[in-house]
């Protein structure tokens, strides 16, 4: 995480900026032109792996319900998705600089991270002209290997 902070209201703030940088690394090393691709699997999985946790220190902290939560991705002009599809199917690419992504809100401690976290995938994968977040199945969030990050 390269910037979190709590806030007296119980609000919580973070920042990761590394996340998009990981094909672009990558490329980097092996020589190769850079990409500009958003890695899904992995920021997705972080996404909600962070979420739970949040939501942990907020319940621990005697936050009562609603949590709203609120997701942008910044600098992502130019970028596109890279998933297995990626390959076969024409790359589109963000078109803004700034995603702000569709908000939702925590009713209960127990509504799933990834659920919550669902309209904010589907709208980044709509953003670079995909229907909807590929990794939803039967109502929750599998990656490639049918793996939850919550298991």
């Amino acid at each position: 995480m390269t910037y979190l902070q709590i806030f007296r209201s119980g609000a919580i703030e973070a920042v990761e900026s590394m996340l998009l940088e990981y094909n672009n690394i990558h490329a980097r090393d092996s020589g190769t032109e850079r990409q500009n691709l958003v890695s899904t699997t992995p920021i997705e999985r972080f996404l909600i792996v962070s979420l739970d946790k949040f939501l942990k220190v907020e319940q621990e902290l005697g936050m009562e319900p609603p949590v709203f939560i609120m997701l942008s991705l910044v600098g992502v002009k130019g970028y596109g998705i890279l998933t297995e599809w990626t390959l076969s199917e024409d790359m589109y690419r963000f078109d803004r600089d700034t995603l702000l992504l569709p908000d939702s809100v925590m009713e209960s401690y127990d509504d799933p991270a990834d659920k919550l976290l669902q309209p904010a995938f589907d709208a980044m994968w709509q953003a670079a002209g995909y229907e909807c977040c590929r990794h939803f199945k039967e109502g929750r969030w599998l990656d490639d290997r049918g793996r939850s990050p919550l298991s």
